[in-house]
This record gives structure tokens, C-alpha cells and sequence, in this order.
């Protein structure tokens, strides 16, 4: 993009020769169901798979779960 600025006469070539790209950094992710939320989580998830919902409805159809 800076070469393209540089041929289009809106940057200078030493002011682009200057000019270097940040180095970017890798995306960490956190780890959401981790620790006590994610024990609640699978608790939870165990007690509704008991009484008769099934993995797939519990996927798909937003069921709320108040602990």
C-alpha cells in the first residue's frame, strides 16, 4: 500500500523507505469455561441431559438454566 502511495506521488520515497510495518502479535484466547464457571457449566449440562433434553435441543433451543 505504501509502494502504491509512493507511485501515486502522495508519499516520498525516503519518508517510505523509513517506515516499516508493525510486527503483530498472535491472538490469545481466553479460556471462558475454565475454573469454577466451567464446572458449573458441565454440572448443569449433566443434570438436563438426565431429565430427558437432549444434546441437540440444548444446543439449538436457548434453554436458560438459573442456578
Amino acid at each position: 500500500m505504501l509502494d502504491g502511495m509512493v507511485a501515486m506521488g502522495w508519499l516520498d520515497k525516503s519518508k517510505r523507505e523509513s517506515m516499516k510495518f508493525p510486527t503483530i502479535q498472535p491472538k490469545s484466547f481466553a479460556n471462558t469455561f475454565g475454573g469454577p464457571k466451567g464446572y458449573v457449566l458441565e454440572q448443569a449440562r449433566q443434570e438436563v441431559l438426565k431429565v430427558g433434553i437432549t444434546e441437540e435441543q440444548l444446543n439449538q433451543s436457548g434453554y436458560r438454566i438459573t442456578t
